[in-house]
């Protein structure tokens, strides 16, 4: 070997195959990201379109849960009726 001639490996990791791999796997990885945001994002939105009411809830007597109100006034309503019929006879 000549005092010109390099004695330096040319491993670089800075080669243009390398920095192609990498840019590869670095847009693939980002691709993928994007796509799993994407599917979190319309299974919140498809789970949360139901149908929604407007009707109005109140704490069930007795029980540490919510109900409709309407649903209880129907019930309470009938209840009573039936109780005033058997109290008639």
């Amino acid at each position: 070997m000549g005092s010109s001639e390099s004695t330096l490996n040319n491993n670089d990791s800075t080669r243009p195959e390398d920095d192609a791999s990498n840019k590869n796997k670095v847009a693939g990885a980002v691709v993928a990201g994007v796509g799993l945001a994407a599917a979190c994002v319309a299974i919140a939105l498809l789970s949360s379109s139901g149908t929604t009411t407007n009707k109005k809830t109140m704490k069930a007597p007795g029980r540490n849960t919510r109900i409709y109100r309407d649903d209880f006034e129907e019930t309470r309503q009938a209840t009573s009726v039936s109780c005033a019929k058997s109290t008639k006879t």
